[in-house]
């Protein structure tokens, strides 16, 4: 999910159901609670999650991630 949710930039994260459910449900509620309570916040982190999205998820960014995995495994690597 680091791949996605920049935490506290673009989002949060909260704790792996591995810490046990208690932890995932109050880590959840605290973080919601935070961003409910501070408008600001929140719409930066709405501009935020936009940037990193157009500029780091984009199917552009993605298709050259997969072709240069591809051409290093097949030991040939890109023009």
């Amino acid at each position: 999910m680091e791949d996605i949710v920049v935490d506290g930039v673009t989002g949060s994260l909260v704790p792996d159901i591995e810490h046990g459910a208690e932890a995932v449900v109050s880590a959840a509620v605290e973080k919601i609670a935070s961003v409910v309570a501070d408008r600001e916040r929140l719409r930066a982190m709405r501009a935020a999650a936009l940037n990193h999205a157009v500029e780091s998820l984009s199917w552009d960014r993605w298709a050259r991630a997969v072709a240069t995995k591809c051409e290093t495994v097949a030991g040939e690597p890109g023009s």
